[in-house]
């Protein structure tokens, strides 16, 4: 259904969902190609934006899933900057990411409530393990402090970029259903 679907900034907006969560995985192991990695995902929004005079939901969900993916590229540079390894609850974050973006195309399927309420679902759980470490890495507060900091600010960008996806499955979701509603 995905393949045919022709409307080119909720296309757009889904496929650069799908690459984020390919890219991701691949980034989270070597943050340093990231950058060069995401080019193929802006250059999708680019094409996305020229091809289209869609209405104003599907521009907002578009613009979220760029939001969504310079947020990713960030998070990845940062890491990349400050030569930072991914740790195992990095690695099991970017793992639920990518399960939520890969339920993209969902989003305008017959069960597109139930895979918004999926994404949601592994965004609430990531977001809660993620404010769990931050209240334990507070209370435990070993090692150094610029290290400390460092992964703190990895830790709230990763809750960011979570926020930012859910953001983009609402907008998605709302873009097809009011897209339904004129047919």
């Amino acid at each position: 259904m995905f393949a045919r679907f022709k409307e080119p900034l909720l296309y757009g907006a889904i496929s650069a969902l799908l690459d984020c969560a390919r890219v991701a995985g691949d980034a989270i192991e070597k943050p340093q190609y990231a950058a060069e990695a995401m080019h193929p995902v802006f250059a999708r929004i680019k094409r996305a934006l020229k091809d289209s005079n869609s209405c104003a939901a599907n521009s907002e969900a578009l613009s979220s899933a760029e939001n969504f993916a310079i947020l990713l590229k960030e998070l990845f540079f940062y890491m990349s900057v400050h030569k930072i390894s991914a740790t195992t609850q990095m690695k099991k974050e970017i793992f639920f990411l990518q399960k939520a973006c890969q339920l993209a195309p969902k989003l305008i399927s017959n069960n597109r409530k139930a895979a918004l309420e999926k994404i949601n679902s592994h965004c609430h759980t990531a977001i809660k393990q993620l404010d769990l470490i931050g209240q334990t890495q507070n209370i435990a507060l070993t090692g150094s402090f610029p290290e400390n900091l460092k992964f703190s600010s990895i830790y709230l960008r990763l809750e960011t970029i979570f926020s930012a996806l859910q953001i983009c499955a609402l907008k998605i979701y709302q873009s097809y259903i009011s897209a339904g509603e004129k047919k």
